[in-house]
């Protein structure tokens, strides 16, 4: 996997975004601040959830922590 275009700001239409924690708050958080999405924090876990539905976020393998992959473009979240 190329990190290049996993990085905000390094591909503003790419469909990767790696986290270095899979808390709720945090993935939506971050998702919606790449996207520039409204949310609300009360959201988080169902948001979370839909990530997961739809196969859009991964667990990755780290030390000392729970990374995750979120793979998917802001016109799916819209």
């Amino acid at each position: 996997m190329s990190m290049a275009t996993a990085r905000p700001g390094a591909d503003p239409a790419g469909r990767r975004t790696i986290l270095c924690d899979n808390d709720p708050t945090l993935v939506l958080d971050r998702i919606s601040q790449r996207f520039g999405l409204p949310v609300v924090p009360e959201w988080a876990g169902w948001f979370y959830e839909e990530l997961n539905r739809r196969g859009a976020i991964k667990p990755l393998i780290g030390l000392g922590c729970c990374s995750v992959l979120v793979s998917s473009t802001k016109k799916l979240f819209l």
